[in-house]
């Protein structure tokens, strides 16, 4: 019960110790000193402890198999759990109406349906053991004794063996085994998480150190080295798409020659051409029982068993190529879905990092500083999200326009298991190119941590947590000579709390529906980018229906008109209570179209950001 309040998602712990519970109750109906004490007359009689003791049992097998249904979902119907449920309702309900004399005499019937279940479980537990799901062979011992137990206890109820009740012990048995595999299983999900952290960080400076280079051959020989060490892999190489031969040709090894290796890979053909037409990432326990492994005519067929993992280099709609790993060296010689997160998560990295290396060639061979300049601006404004949020309980409307082609604001949101909803706004000193770049590194980084919330489902990040993740790529990407300031923030669809962090940034105004009145989220930080290693702090605010917010970055009240003079807080704030009625749209166009009046024709040095945010 300790763990499940830990972790609500884990409906097994629940489960379990309600089975626990269950016994607990059933054990104390039975005790003699219970009979002795409540065996006078006027007290509670033998008829309601006898109830007690009918109602445990016929709560037990309904509440174990749905145990088992939770821990393995796959091997076992819910179908048979729903069954149980309503069986053991109706005798519950038969022993809420009739006397001891009427409901024990059918007593044998539910005991029949108990071991024809108990009898079905067996055969789903050793198909869990078959398919080596965790947990698996010590959840079908200590059931094993305890299904032994319970049949020698019907028959010994029956008066077919003579013999004492074991059905105690093999619930210790049971309960046993079942108490160490959720402890397994909670420590497995503690050591995967833990490793998980560190090989993000890992992760983290690969993406920092590939992000320098400009040259693909320079990044591909680095990016293959550096995944192969961090999922100790012995060999690896690096395909790239030709799309004048429409194939694909290897352009990089690590630990192997190249002539070990075919040169050419036709799209569909062996791993590497499956998985760039498939766009997924392929995982072979042993290449050697592989028919879709293909291997060079100069090699003989290897004797020991050898792991493949091959993924594509992808970045939004674009695939450059795939990434192949192989002979694992370390854990258990394969490569598992941990793996896989890691190696995709680098792969996106090591695929931005040659859209912007193409975008770079591609200004160097036109030449001109205006083309540059549109290209970055293109780029830019893919980092910014394609549709706003529009959701049960928040929906969202975003602008963004630059002083100049490229800017360094960005805003955009990273969704959480479908609980949590971040919003995130920032602005990067400085403007051009180098501040698009900076922008382009968190854009990545805002990338890696979605993702990873995606596929492990191990993490869920606070905004303070997310701000020291960002503040590392801002302070590798900039190098201090670019900070930025930032404010993250993390809704909770269900509860509609908002919890935020600010690293230097304007504060965000809070309009509360309720009490007609604005003020400003109020909590100060360092800018990220600043300091290497840094803490953020947090604070929390109970949002309620219509309320509203106003996330901006600076240029918004700070640009000015011919005549000098800055839009500023009062006349932002005033357009805001006279519009906060309206949905997101209407609210974001009202600010555009007055701050935009208000600038006339004098030319902006800032760029202007805002993204309205208001519960549904």
């Amino acid at each position: 019960l300790g763990l499940f309040s830990q972790r609500r998602e884990d409906k097994a712990s629940l489960l379990f110790s309600m089975f626990c519970f269950n016994i607990v109750a059933r054990v104390s109906c039975t005790d003699k000193l219970i009979h002795e004490l409540f065996s006078t007359p006027g007290e509670i009689t033998f008829e309601l402890l006898y109830k007690l003791e009918y109602m445990t049992f016929y709560l037990a097998t309904p509440i174990f198999y749905t145990f088992l249904c939770l821990v393995f979902t796959k091997e076992f119907p819910r179908i048979v759990h729903r069954f149980m449920w309503v069986i053991a309702g109706l005798f519950i309900l038969e022993l809420l109406i009739f006397q001891i004399i009427f409901y024990s005499v059918y007593n044998f019937i539910y005991q029949l349906i108990t071991l024809t279940i108990c009898s079905y479980a067996v055969y789903c537990i050793v198909k869990s053991v078959f398919h080596k799901r965790e947990g698996a062979l010590i959840t079908f011992v200590g059931f094993m004794i305890l299904f032994v137990t319970t049949i020698q206890d019907f028959l010994h109820s029956q008066n077919i063996i003579n013999t004492s009740l074991l059905n105690q012990y093999g619930l210790v048995a049971f309960i046993f085994a079942q108490s160490y595999m959720l402890s397994k299983l909670f420590a497995r999900a503690y050591i995967t998480s833990e490793k998980l952290g560190k090989q993000l960080a890992v992760v983290h400076n690969i993406g920092a150190s590939i992000s320098r280079m400009n040259k693909i051959k320079a990044l591909l020989e680095e990016s293959i080295q550096s995944i192969c060490k961090l999922l100790g892999a012995k060999e690896g190489s690096i395909f790239l798409y030709n799309d004048k031969e429409n194939s694909l040709m290897s352009e990089v090894t690590y630990g192997i020659n190249d002539d070990k290796i075919p040169s050419v890979f036709q799209i569909g053909e062996g791993i590497a051409g499956l998985s760039f037409q498939d766009r997924k990432t392929i995982l072979i326990d042993d290449i050697n029982k592989d028919e879709r492994f293909i291997k060079p005519d100069t090699t003989s067929s290897k004797s020991r068993r050898s792991a493949m993992m091959t993924i594509p280099l992808t970045y939004q709609d674009t695939i450059y190529g795939v990434i192949n790993i192989n002979d694992k060296q370390t854990d258990s010689l394969i490569f598992d879905q941990n793996d896989q997160y890691v190696a995709e998560m680098v792969s996106t990295n090591i695929a931005i990092q040659i859209k912007n290396i193409e975008l770079l060639v591609a200004t160097a061979e036109q030449a001109r500083m205006d083309q540059e300049l549109k290209t970055a601006q293109a780029v830019q404004e893919a980092l910014f999200p394609e549709e706003d949020l529009s959701q049960e309980r928040l929906t969202t409307a975003g602008f963004f326009q630059s002083a100049s082609e490229t800017g360094g604001d960005w805003y955009g949101y990273v969704m959480d298991g479908g609980r949590y909803q971040y919003i995130l706004i920032g602005d990067v000193t400085g403007h051009g190119s180098p501040a698009a770049l900076v922008t382009a590194a968190v854009d990545g980084a805002c990338s890696t941590i979605q993702r990873m919330l995606d596929e492990t489902g191990l993490l869920t990040l606070s905004p303070a947590s997310m701000m020291v993740f960002l503040n590392s790529a801002v302070f590798k990407a900039g190098k201090q000579k670019y900070v930025m300031t930032f404010f993250a923030s993390r809704f909770d669809i269900q509860t509609r709390e908002l919890v935020f962090s600010n690293a230097g940034h304007n504060f965000p105004y809070y309009y509360s529906a309720e009490k007609n009145k604005l003020r400003g989220l109020a909590l100060r930080g360092n800018r990220l980018g600043y300091n290497k290693d840094v803490t953020f702090k947090e604070k929390t605010i109970q949002l309620s229906i219509d309320d509203m917010i106003l996330f901006f970055t600076d240029g918004l009240i700070e640009c000015t008109n011919e005549k000098g003079e800055e839009y500023g807080k009062k006349r932002l704030k005033n357009n805001l209570i006279a519009n906060a009625h309206k949905d997101v749209y209407e609210i974001r166009d009202k600010i555009v179209k007055d701050a935009y009046e208000f600038f006339g024709d004098e030319p902006r040095d800032d760029d202007v950001t805002l993204v309205v945010a208001k519960i549904s």
